[in-house]
């Protein structure tokens, strides 16, 4: 999850207390968000793990840094990577088998993502762990190949 740091502030009101110094009562503060380093993206550790496959939680979960409803937001990306992925970057696993979708017909327990979905993912997603995510692959890529 990224951390937010103040990059400015502006104190609206206050006072000054009886031993001399100033109570801030309203403040405006304008934050940044501070991305994760590699080491700490959880999408950086599934890339470097080389999984064949990162079920849909793990991965809704690793672009948000946080637990909670973002699973819905692997269906909001869908549309942005759909044209891009093949039939073998996407299946349902259903008791430890995984099936491609054509063949499964839309059912099982969980939707299974490849490595190159994770990637595509990442580069539509507007989060934190993303932006890190993509500055750490376009490094790799620079510098390794």
């Amino acid at each position: 999850m990224a951390d937010l740091r103040i990059v400015e502030s502006e104190i609206l009101s206050g006072f000054e207390s009886d031993d001399g110094s100033y109570e801030v009562l309203h403040e405006r503060a304008t934050y940044v968000m501070v991305d994760p380093p590699a080491d700490q993206n959880p999408l950086v550790q599934m890339f470097v793990a080389a999984e064949r496959w990162v079920a849909d939680r793990d991965l809704a979960l690793a672009l948000h840094g946080k637990a909670g409803g973002q699973r819905k937001s692997l269906m909001v990306l869908y549309p942005a990577v759909a044209d891009q992925l093949g039939p073998d970057d996407a299946a349902f696993q259903k008791g430890g088998l995984v099936s491609p979708v054509e063949r499964h017909g839309g059912r099982g327990n969980s939707r299974v993502y490849s490595r190159k979905a994770l990637v595509l993912f990442a580069m539509a997603a507007r989060t934190g762990n993303a932006r890190s995510f993509r500055r750490w692959l376009a490094g790799e890529a620079a510098y390794r190949l």
